[in-house]
C-alpha cells in the first residue's frame, strides 16, 4: 500500500508538469492564432479601403471627363445656334442641330454614368469576395484552435 502511495508521489509532480507545459503550448498557440487573424483583418480592412477608394476615384474622373464633354458639345451647339440666327430657316435647323447635339451629349453621359455604376458594382463584388474569403480563414483558423485546445480538466472533488 505503502510503495502505491509513493509511485504516486513520484508520479505527480511529472504529471503536474505535463500539464503545466500543455497549458503554456495552448497559450502560445491562442496567441498566434489571435495575432494572424488581427492581422488578416488589418490587411482586408486596408485592401477594401484602397479598394473602394480607387475605385470612387475612377468614377469621378469618369463622370467628371464626360461633364466636360457634355459641356464642350452643348457649347458647341449654341455657338453654332447663335451664327444661324440670321434667318428664320437657319434658326430652325440650328435649334433642331442644338436638340439632337444636346441629346447625343445627354445619352453619353446617361452611358458614361451607367459604365461607372457598373464598374463600382464589380469593384465592390471583387471586395466582398475578398473579404468573406478573409472571414472563412479566420473561422477555420479559430476552430482549428479550438479543435487543438486540450479538454479543461474536470473539478476537483473535496
Amino acid at each position: 500500500m505503502f510503495a502505491l502511495i509513493n509511485r504516486i508521489r513520484a508520479a505527480l509532480p511529472e504529471e503536474v508538469d505535463r500539464a503545466s507545459r500543455i497549458t503554456e503550448e495552448s497559450e502560445k498557440i491562442l496567441s498566434r492564432a489571435r495575432q494572424e487573424a488581427s492581422e488578416i483583418a488589418a490587411s482586408a480592412k486596408g485592401e477594401a479601403e484602397r479598394t473602394t477608394a480607387s475605385a470612387r476615384s475612377e468614377a469621378d474622373n469618369i463622370l467628371a471627363q464626360t461633364r466636360a464633354e457634355a459641356e464642350h458639345i452643348i457649347l458647341e451647339a449654341k455657338e453654332q445656334a447663335a451664327l444661324l440666327v440670321s434667318a428664320d430657316e437657319i434658326t430652325r435647323q440650328a435649334s433642331e442641330q442644338a436638340e439632337q447635339i444636346l441629346g447625343r451629349a445627354q445619352q453619353e453621359a446617361a452611358e458614361a454614368r451607367r459604365q461607372s455604376d457598373e464598374y463600382a458594382k464589380k469593384v465592390f463584388a471583387n471586395l466582398e469576395d475578398y473579404t468573406a474569403r478573409v472571414l472563412g480563414h479566420v473561422r477555420s483558423s479559430r476552430e482549428r484552435l479550438e479543435r487543438a485546445a486540450p479538454p479543461s480538466p474536470p473539478p476537483k472533488e473535496k
